[in-house]
């Protein structure tokens, strides 16, 4: 349907954005070695970032409550009914990328918000902590090219 296709395409989007542009809640001691630690997602653009700050809309925690579960909810229903594709393989990579993004972000929530430490498999502790900022990029990536080439097989 073509709702689930923009609802996939604007949750990508605006989950990659979060998940780029949002501070690390695992920050580093700076007196660690702060040289090996050195990224090019440390260059952010600072008036762009500043839409997602803590004081905008964007990083309001209703917000990224609700885009995140909206997002699962979409991947799933992406996967049930693919936008002029293959059943299954029609939206594959977009439903992935709202699923991990939606993931990532509601994690992210509950360990900034909650008073109990969170015991995730190091598999996805990796993914959706310590490398939301990878998950983000994938998640603005794929929402580009899937917007750009809807109907090509696992896009």
């Amino acid at each position: 349907m073509v709702q689930f296709y923009f609802l996939s395409v604007a949750c990508s989007l605006i989950l990659g954005f979060i998940l780029f542009f949002q501070k690390k809640t695992n920050q580093k001691n700076e007196s660690e070695n702060p040289e090996s630690d050195i990224s090019f997602l440390d260059e952010k653009s600072a008036s762009f970032a500043s839409l997602f700050t803590s004081e905008s809309f964007f990083s309001s925690y209703v917000f990224q409550l609700v885009i995140g579960s909206l997002s699962i909810i979409t991947a799933l229903f992406i996967l049930l009914s693919p936008y002029n594709g293959v059943f299954l393989f029609g939206d594959l990579i977009p439903a992935i990328a709202c699923a991990f993004g939606g993931a990532a972000v509601l994690v992210n929530y509950y360990i900034e918000n909650s008073s109990s430490e969170l015991k995730l498999p190091e598999f996805l502790n990796l993914f959706l902590v310590e490398w939301k900022e990878y998950v983000g990029v994938f998640c603005i990536v794929v929402s580009v090219i899937h917007f750009i080439i809807p109907g090509v097989l696992f896009f």
